[in-house]
């Protein structure tokens, strides 16, 4: 069996200290790998448009053996078919009998004939659906008394048929949507479904689906892949004849092949993989799982599909990254593929038994492996980070034809995201013998502008900026040319999106010598904002612009950092977008009404042991009200429906005995979304169930929990853990049973716990999206351009307010609900729509897809 805990245990020297290790961790807290990806789970939700689960859209409305039963239950008899019933009578006392037929000349659907004992039916061959009854009179030879009858109810039918509509060509990533032509069933539609319809096609991430599901529906929807091909789906409809016909629909998606140089460093904002390079959604593109990338953003082959969920099955293929078709014919050279990997980086680590193929297509369509990487040794102790790695691969003549394409394929245990590769940099060109190439990148996002949290309350911040200002910027680069490159013009600017105010005029970021950047290696550099021989001091400047009182107008700040730069000798042009898109990188600073440690994305969990507890100490820099708690809980493949856990909080110290103290089973926000981060929200309750907020003075406060039931099968609650913030060795605490001490052997990280205080609690996740009197009208979605809302009394409009949110809960836009919500600038995606009324007691909540 797998170690299931390979992110957390302490590993050292040998395999069998290390499984020591391992389970003495298991008895307190240690680290799990996750089961799901949150972000492509929400993502993959909301284009999906909330229908019924993927399980449930390849089944019929009602069970397919009801759909061949006839509603009348008369005996069926198909046109082709004859159907022959022995008539039996009991003779004794009776004397000689007779039959006698009724109806059978008569038969409306079949003839029908009775020679001796056997009644013949046989469906005229024209027949669609129709009934016939027919009796068999049994009567006394000698008198002509009849004295019983049998009826027959027959269902005369024609055969079930197949039909193959003309194949409709669709774009890659379209969504069609088609009337099944039912009118060919002689009766009601009473049932449809999706059955198998083997192809060829390469797709896997294209939906098919119905309409409704509450009945029987004749639309059929489906949305393409991003692979050219034919892609075929079949739909079974049955009528109240139990009549089945099958519609066989090909869609054929028309892919183009392009030319090289073909580069992605996936420095882009999406989380799927760019349509216009790959043809997999399957990969997570993101900032946060890559250790010391060469360009800022991987993409992570991380164990689950594209709906963020485990594959499941035995090990074997999990994700892959597809690129686009490409023409390597005529090249006027030899065409190289080069790419940097990564095991591991900030998520669980492939094992031996784990690997990653690079495979390339041949004109016949048959996929090569043409390299393998295997998984680290399971003896190798998880403090040693596994750095990016270069790989060249010349393509030979086979290779380069007019449609090639090559892919990345992970093989794991398919539980979840385990067995992680971090793919960046990914480039194919002629003659790249060298890693070289005219770019400097930046490899890392900036910090947030506080410290030790990422987000925090404004008014606790105001209280003391001089010391909960981060005094440095944090600045990585790699230069990939084979010469220094100078990184210049170059700034850094810190602009609040709400009020559109810069604390501070932009300055240069690399200033004199500084802006030499050196080739073929990392380059991690920190700028004191107080001023140093390289860079000019903006300290006073800053913490003076954020004393200006116009923020004060505001609920919530956004604090945007921004690093860029530029080098007119970097290359450019058709296929080298990225060269300058990873010149610009940036991160918001949120100042709302919680305190977080973390990012909003999890790359572990953190599990207590029963009997154990784990708290997170934060600081109120004045007096203030905890309203609430808001906890990510990430899926970790564990059971956790019937575990206890005692949402505690402590004020000044760790003790024996919390301030306050919440039973609860988790409740996960793809059943219940109300936070607008993936979290799942706590307000403070009594134990009638009534708000009870608790006041905090200034000062150290504790937020943990204690595992109060035994854990199934070795799995605890477990609660999101961010590595890329490390603040648990001064911030995070475990209680064993024998006191408070620092947390120990797992790796350092941050609990994604958010205490909300100010005059307002969260709203319960458990609510769920909260209803008005007259459901709101939000239209259209998917949408862009402009959002239109429908409300209850049109007179009411002018009290109404919006306000528009990111999946991570930063506010993006806001206003008065006029006539429409401008939509213009927000890249493709998932978004929050809220809507407030001043004599409503809670807001409106709506997902939005832009597109």
């Amino acid at each position: 069996m797998k170690r299931r805990n390979s992110i957390g245990c302490m590993a050292v020297g040998f395999m069998a200290t290390v499984k020591l290790l391992c389970a003495l961790e298991l008895g307190a807290q240690h680290l799990s790998p996750l089961a799901g990806n949150a972000p492509i789970w929400l993502l993959s939700q909301q284009e999906e448009r909330l229908l019924p689960p993927p399980s449930d859209r390849h089944t019929s409305v009602a069970k397919t053996d009801d759909c061949e039963l006839p509603v009348s239950g008369a005996t069926v008899v198909v046109v082709g078919d004859t159907l022959r019933q022995l008539i039996t009578a009991d003779t004794s006392g009776r004397g000689p009998l007779v039959f006698q037929c009724i109806n059978c000349t008569t038969a409306a659907n079949g003839q029908a004939s009775f020679a001796g004992n056997q009644l013949t039916y046989v469906p005229n061959p024209a027949v669609a659906a129709g009934t016939d009854q027919l009796g068999i009179s049994i009567c006394s030879a000698t008198t002509g008394v009849c004295f019983d009858t049998l009826y027959y109810n027959l269902l005369a039918r024609r055969r079930d048929r197949h039909y193959f509509p003309a194949e409709r060509i669709v774009a890659p990533e379209s969504v069609t949507q088609l009337t099944i032509n039912t009118s060919v069933l002689p009766g009601q539609l009473r049932c449809n479904e999706l059955v198998d319809c083997p192809d060829n096609y390469a797709g896997r991430d294209q939906l098919a689906y119905f309409s409704d599901y509450s009945g029987p529906d004749e639309t059929l929807i489906y949305r393409a892949s991003r692979f050219g091909g034919i892609d075929s789906v079949c739909v079974r409809v049955c009528d109240d004849y139990g009549i089945c016909d099958t519609y066989h629909y090909a869609f054929r998606i028309n892919r183009s092949s392009r030319g090289i140089p073909f580069m992605d460093d996936f420095s882009g904002t999406s989380p799927v993989p760019d349509a216009n390079l790959w043809l997999d959604r399957e990969a997570y593109i993101n900032t946060t799982f890559g250790i010391q990338p060469p360009s800022v953003g991987v993409a992570t082959l991380d164990g689950v599909n594209h709906r963020g969920r485990p594959w499941g099955g035995n090990p074997g293929q999990a994700d892959r990254l597809t690129s686009t078709y490409l023409n390597l014919q005529g090249l006027l050279g030899t065409p190289v593929l080069t790419f940097w990997v990564q095991r591991g980086g900030l998520g669980d680590r492939p094992e031996i038994s784990d690997s990653l193929l690079v495979q390339c297509i041949l004109p016949n369509g048959q996929w090569v492996t043409v390299r393998s990487f295997a998984g680290l040794p399971g003896s190798t102790p998880v403090t040693v980070v596994d750095s990016f790695q270069f790989v060249s691969i010349p393509l030979t003549s086979i290779f380069q034809h007019a449609f090639f394409q090559f892919r990345f394929v992970n093989i794991a245990d398919r539980q979840g995201m385990r067995d992680i590769w971090n793919i960046d940099y990914v480039r194919l060109d002629v003659q790249l013998t060298q890693r070289t190439i005219s770019d400097v990148a930046f490899t890392r996002l900036p910090n947030p502008i506080i410290t030790p949290y990422t987000s925090m309350p404004w008014r606790h911040f105001k209280a003391d900026p001089a010391s909960l200002l981060r005094e440095d910027l944090q600045v990585g680069l790699y230069n990939h040319a084979d010469q220094t490159l100078n990184a210049s013009p170059s700034a850094v600017q810190l602009l609040e999106l709400n009020s559109n105010l810069q604390p501070f005029t932009p300055v240069t970021l690399f200033n004199a010598q500084e802006s030499n950047i050196p080739n073929g290696s990392w380059i991690n550099r920190s700028y004191s904002l107080l001023g140093d021989p390289t860079f000019p001091s903006v300290w006073a400047s800053l913490l003076s612009g954020l004393n200006n009182t116009a923020y004060n107008a505001y609920d919530e700040l956004r604090f945007r950092l921004r690093y860029s730069l530029n080098n007119t000798s970097q290359v450019g042009g058709s296929g080298l977008e990225s060269v300058s898109r990873n010149d610009l990188v940036e991160r918001t600073t949120v100042f709302s009404d919680f305190f977080a440690y973390d990012d909003g994305t999890a790359e572990a969990a953190l599990e207590n042991g029963p009997g154990r507890q784990i708290a997170q100490r934060y600081t109120a820099a004045v007096a203030d009200t905890l309203q609430g708690i808001q906890l990510h809980f990430p899926y970790t493949g564990g059971n956790y429906a019937q575990q206890d856990m005692r949402l505690r909080v402590w004020i000044g110290e760790l003790d024996g005995s919390p301030e306050y103290e919440l039973r609860l089973t988790p409740d996960y926000t793809d059943v219940y979304f109300d936070t607008l981060h993936g979290f799942t929200s706590y307000p403070l309750v009594d134990a009638t169930g009534q708000l009870s907020p608790l006041p905090l003075p200034a000062g150290d406060f504790y937020i943990g929990w204690l595992q109060a039931s035994n854990c199934a099968l070795g799995s605890c609650i477990a609660v999101g853990y961010d590595r890329n913030n490390p603040v648990s060795a001064g911030n995070v605490f475990a209680n064993n049973g024998l006191g408070w001490v620092p947390v120990s052997g797992v790796l350092p990280g941050a609990l994604m716990i958010r205490p909300v205080v100010g005059s307002e609690p969260p709203l319960p996740t458990a609510d769920g999206e909260v209803a008005v009197e007259q459901p709101l009208l939000v239209y259209p979605n998917p949408a862009t351009g402009n959002l239109f809302v429908q409300l209850p009394t049109a007179a009411d409009s002018p009290d109404w307010s919006y306000r528009f949110f990111d999946t991570k809960g930063q506010l993006l836009t806001q206003g008065q609900l006029l006539q429409a919500i401008p939509l213009t600038g927000l890249p493709a995606g998932m978004y929050i729509l809220e809507l407030t009324h001043p004599r409503r007691q809670q807001p409106y909540r709506q997902r939005v897809v832009v597109y």
